[in-house]
């Protein structure tokens, strides 16, 4: 495997009085198109705290007084050249007016509150938002006492991940196009329907979504993923299915979320996974034998 790069940077997350997050809609440079925090590359010889201050200042003309650390992230893409690690920081303690100062990387800034964000999140900065909602959720919930109604609807949410494996020791993963894990790579799943058994859930995934037909899939795996940037919390199910008419002819049921399928050998899985389903990937890797990285 060659040697990646590594880049260290910071993203900031600022709020104000109203606790509404700060973010800014990227262009002219990765992740065009999203909406992401203030932050950049730390430059030689530069503290990390300098450098957020300094980014944040630079992009949207603000003075903070006050850092702390929320998270840190890691991302690897194929459409930059380096492994990216970031110290995601998070400020109440500032003082000035935003203003947008660098144009040609940034369209406008804008105050979200938590219960809106948009869902095109700049890829390196989901996690550490990721980070903020889930500490959001945990202080609202020791303010309050819901009933099993509060969990069950609208917040819990049951889905299924499918590994079709053929006799080539592959896996049928496709290329998904949409806002949030656009250029990001996922096995056919979807959410368990009411009447549904999961089984049936994951055998009727695979067909509307590939045309794989097959009578029996074997669980192997249960995740559990807290609430998220979709104000969700996920509970995934993977599914291994071996039983099928391999010369069939695949479709993609999906074209709006999918560019394409492709079988991947399970010893080359790529590295831009769909951040939803890496947990489930990698445990079933585990299972496998197979160590993850290979391109």
């Amino acid at each position: 495997m060659p040697t990646i790069k590594m880049k260290t940077g910071t993203a900031v997350v600022i709020l104000d009085a109203d606790n509404k997050i700060l973010l800014g809609k990227r262009q002219n440079v990765f992740g065009a198109g999203s909406w992401g925090l203030p932050g950049g590359h730390v430059k030689e010889g530069e503290g990390i705290i300098e450098c957020a201050k300094r980014e944040v200042m630079n992009e949207v003309n603000i003075t903070i007084t006050k850092l702390e650390v929320l998270e840190v992230s890691d991302l690897i893409h194929p459409d930059i050249d380096y492994q990216l690690i970031e110290v995601g920081y998070i400020s109440k303690d500032w003082e000035g007016i935003v203003e947008l100062k660098e144009h040609k990387y940034c369209s406008e800034w804008k105050f979200f509150s938590l219960d809106s964000m948009p869902s095109d999140i700049y890829v390196a900065h989901r996690q550490i938002l990721d980070k903020l909602i889930r500490l959001h959720r945990k202080l609202d919930d020791d303010n309050h006492n819901p009933n099993l109604f509060d969990f069950l609807h609208p917040h819990f949410k049951v889905a299924v991940q499918v590994f079709a494996l053929n006799s080539r020791n592959q896996i049928l993963m496709g290329l998904r196009r949409d806002g949030v894990d656009g250029g990001f790579w996922a096995v056919p799943g979807g959410h368990l329907d009411l009447g549904d058994s999961l089984e049936e859930c994951a055998l009727r995934e695979l067909r509307e979504e590939t045309g794989i037909v097959s009578k029996y899939a074997q669980q192997f795996a249960i995740v559990e993923q807290p609430m998220n940037i979709s104000n969700m919390h996920y509970f995934h199910f993977g599914y291994i299915v071996r039983d099928f008419d391999e010369s069939k002819e695949l479709i993609n049921g999906e074209p709006e979320d999918i560019e394409y399928w492709e079988w991947i050998d399970i010893n080359n899985i790529p590295n831009n996974i769909a951040g939803y389903q890496r947990e489930v990937i990698f445990r079933f890797l585990k299972q496998m034998k197979v160590n993850f990285g290979k391109k």
